[in-house]
């Protein structure tokens, strides 16, 4: 078994629409650690949907903020603590409406317009928590997921298919054949349509934790962005 892994994530509140339309793509709630219906669309039935959501589903629905990491020298109760730290320091952050994009072959909710402010926060949250994660290997880059700030390490499965790490993205699915992302781009935007005016914030931040490598990440702790 290997060592458990954490993330620092953006998840919407569990009981919310977009929450409620995340887990019900990816067929997984990262708030209960178990599997749900997956949304019923026309023309693609729930094996298929499945099928195209394999590579995303073990990481809940979220929007990552510092890459998965194991521990250094430091134990859970510490990192939770400084969950509650950065939440008590930091204020809600405006996202605005989100829009289905294909980003490559992969399916992803972003901004419909980006904010600087996005890159700030997202620097923040690696300052932050960047003496709880074992060290990067020498001469490997961090990357950034959002508005060009510098973020965790961004290796190819924990980017979950994705051919952009620079931005805020909610993974939808992992690689779709160039045949199908049309339709499915289509079929999902519709049944976002009744969210796609939504002004989504980050109100909150989220500390996920992978028990092993086979294992669904989870929701932790979720913390309320209290700061002014």
């Amino acid at each position: 078994m290997s060592s458990p892994r954490y993330a620092i994530s953006y998840t919407p509140p569990p009981t919310s629409p977009l929450a409620r339309f995340g887990a019900g793509v990816l067929g997984y709630d990262c708030f209960e650690r178990t599997s749900v219906p997956h949304l019923p669309l026309d023309r693609i039935g729930p094996s298929l949907l499945a099928l195209a959501t394999l590579d995303v589903r073990r990481y809940g629905f979220h929007a990552r903020l510092v890459e998965p990491f194991c521990l250094h020298n430091c134990g859970e109760d510490e990192i939770v603590a400084a969950l509650d730290s950065f939440s008590r320091a930091h204020a809600p952050l405006p996202v605005g409406p989100l829009q289905i994009v294909a980003i490559g072959p992969v399916l992803t909710l972003v901004p419909a317009q980006t904010d600087p402010g996005l890159g700030a926060f997202a620097s923040a949250c690696l300052t932050a928590f960047d003496r709880y994660r074992v060290p990067l290997a020498a001469g490997k880059p961090e990357r950034s997921l959002a508005g060009g700030s510098t973020m965790g390490e961004c290796d190819p499965l924990d980017r979950a298919g994705s051919a952009d790490c620079g931005r805020f993205r909610m993974a939808l699915t992992g690689p779709l054949p160039a045949s199908e992302v049309e339709l499915f781009t289509t079929l999902l935007s519709n049944a976002f349509a009744p969210m796609s005016g939504d002004c989504v914030e980050i109100d909150a931040v989220s500390l996920m934790r992978q028990d092993d490598l086979a294992d669904c990440f989870f929701v932790l702790a979720r913390r309320r962005l209290t700061g002014r």
